[in-house]
């Protein structure tokens, strides 16, 4: 196949398998992924991994919604960015933001990811409330889906997804954490097989969540061991 479009755990299963390991991939013109966001950890694993493997063009990353009838922006052979998945594709408009005021927002600056175009979805099949929390007209007079996700645009137009609303962690402090951005850390780290971070209450103050990390590790390995890493793996967070 000269093109493959995946998601991040077919791409993590592709560069695990033993079948490939010493295979020629330059055939592979394009490896796009979608469906779900790649953490910065699994995207600097796939690069060293194209570039052993012979293939010319870097990660082809997409994003969009059943709702918009598939990609609303992606990033396609030398158009690409670290991390981002794309620019608009042609007719589509995207902008970032602030769920509390509904003005857009810098650039740079996170935001709710908004998009309007052609594509976008008529309606949920009778289901006017969910339509109309989806589905929302701005001031400029268009319809725009709310996509429910966090994210941001640079000055060149690229868009990057740091996460999902709901699953954004708020500490007791007010600080705002992205799983996505702890997972892309941690994962990066040739020891660390599978990683996931999640939300629970902070039993130590009145209010706000702190983020667990649940780790798995390459190999077989003691508690004292895991204990250790996951010593490292703190105080390399903290210090990132």
């Amino acid at each position: 196949p000269n093109h493959v479009i995946s998601t991040p755990v077919f791409i993590e299963l592709l560069i695990g398998s033993k079948e490939v390991a010493n295979m020629d991939l330059s055939f592979l013109r394009t490896l796009a992924s979608g469906g779900d966001s790649m953490n910065d950890g699994l995207e600097a694993k796939l690069n060293e991994f194209r570039e052993k493997h012979g293939m010319k063009y870097p990660l082809a990353q997409g994003y969009g919604m059943s709702e918009l009838s598939a990609a609303a922006c992606f990033c396609v052979n030398r158009m690409y960015k670290k991390g981002s998945v794309g620019i608009p594709s042609l007719t589509t408009t995207i902008e970032i933001i602030d769920p509390e005021t509904g003005k857009e927002v810098p650039l740079g600056k996170i935001g709710e990811v908004c998009i309007a175009g052609p594509s976008m979805m008529k309606c949920y099949f009778e289901a006017p409330e969910e339509t109309a929390n989806v589905m929302r007209r701005h001031e400029d007079g268009k319809v725009w889906i709310h996509s429910g996700d966090w994210g941001y645009m640079d000055e060149d137009g690229f868009v990057f997804i740091v996460g999902r609303i709901k699953r954004m962690i708020t500490r007791f402090d007010g600080h705002k954490v992205f799983p996505v951005n702890l997972e892309g850390l941690i994962y990066a780290r040739e020891d660390v097989k599978n990683v996931c971070v999640v939300g629970v209450n902070d039993l130590d103050h009145s209010q706000g969540q702190y983020p667990l990390v649940v780790v798995q590790f390459e190999g077989e390995l003691g508690e004292e061991e895991k204990r250790a890493k996951c010593s490292e793996i703190f105080t390399f967070c903290d210090q990132n």
